[in-house]
């Protein structure tokens, strides 16, 4: 084999491997999951920038400015819980994921049970005191006993990725222990057996995790969301921001393509997190009144990366349309134009 043959088969194997990766690809699917709420989300949005606020419509037509509070409603049950919904599905289908692969057997675990626990790990993890700032006031007060928004949304999101890897990885681990399980009797529903096998491990994994918050937060003063925001979250959304990481994601993907594999789905399993952070970011602003703060979010870089597909193909496509002489390429590039035609019309 030549060497440009050897490193091909290797680079195949390591971005098939990626691919297959059971970690990404449940964190990928998970966003898959929660895109259509997402997407309500966006429409509200839209609807609540160009016709609820606007400032014409209201004043020559009609004043549609209280239903803005109906795309504040939309927006805190959907994006104002989507580290709640990422969390529970990521823990779900990593655990279905083991269970597809025969770690461990089905009739004694249900994948339900990750997901729960997988948010009440990040719950765990959230700090139930916060400092805020009310209405009208300059002066900070604590509050205790409530959630924030900020980290039920967005900006919790890394911290329910890894209360959902971590917590099921040692879930699973703990459950294959046969001694740790609870026999009930011949007739007993499904759902109390199920809940009776998970019990002993949940409370393993639970209080692993308490503890381990408990004893950071009262040595270091810190919270883990804190902890998280500054060595992962910031940093890769920062990336996400410069046109160096723009760059480098890119050619990853394209790099993935070349060997046959989807690379904006490997790729998306990393750069959703900070891409759905700057979406809040901006929404927060936007709503604010204050400039948007993020350039790089998914729509642009659909709109400018994949504008027709991958690589921003379809003024590629044009452009041969334009001015190729070889009839075969302009031929296969009208062959193009007339599927993408046809799934239009299917739409």
């Amino acid at each position: 084999m030549s060497f440009s043959d050897k490193l091909s088969t290797r680079l195949m194997l390591l971005a098939s491997k990626m691919a297959n990766q059971r970690h990404l690809v449940a964190i990928r699917d998970s966003f898959i999951d929660i895109m259509p709420i997402i997407m309500v989300n966006s429409l509200f949005i839209l609807m609540n920038a160009l016709v609820f606020t606007n400032v014409s419509i209201n004043k020559k037509w009609i004043d549609l400015t209280p239903l803005s509070d109906l795309s504040t409603m939309v927006n805190n049950g959907t994006m104002g819980f989507m580290s709640i919904f990422l969390t529970f599905l990521i823990g779900y289908r990593l655990a279905t994921h083991y269970i597809g692969i025969s770690k461990i057997e089905a009739k004694y675990f249900n994948p339900i049970h990750a997901g729960i626990l997988s948010v009440a790990l990040a719950l765990i993890m959230f700090p139930l005191i916060n400092t805020v700032t009310p209405v009208g006031t300059e002066n900070s007060v604590e509050v205790a006993g409530a959630y924030m928004q900020t980290l039920t949304s967005s900006g919790g999101m890394f911290v329910g990725i890894i209360a959902a890897l971590l917590g099921t990885e040692l879930l699973m681990r703990i459950c294959q222990n046969k001694k740790l399980r609870i026999s009930m009797p011949d007739g007993v529903p499904p759902a109390v057996s199920d809940s009776f096998n998970s019990l002993i491990p949940e409370a393993i994994v639970i209080i692993i995790f308490a503890v381990t918050t408990f004893s950071f937060v009262k040595l270091t003063g810190m919270t883990i969301p804190d902890v998280v925001t500054q060595l992962i979250s910031s940093p890769l959304q920062f990336a996400m921001q410069s046109p160096i990481g723009l760059f480098t994601v890119e050619l990853f993907t394209q790099v993935f393509w070349f060997f046959g594999l989807h690379g904006q789905n490997i790729v998306s399993s990393v750069t959703s997190p900070p891409m759905l952070i700057a979406i809040q970011q901006n929404m927060d602003a936007f709503a604010a009144g204050l400039p948007i703060p993020n350039i790089v979010t998914n729509p642009w870089i659909g709109m400018y990366t994949l504008f027709g597909g991958t690589g921003a193909i379809l003024p590629f496509l044009i452009a041969i349309f334009i001015g190729s002489k070889q009839k075969t390429i302009v031929k296969l590039v009208k062959l193009v134009y007339c599927q993408v035609f046809l799934i239009f019309l299917n739409l």
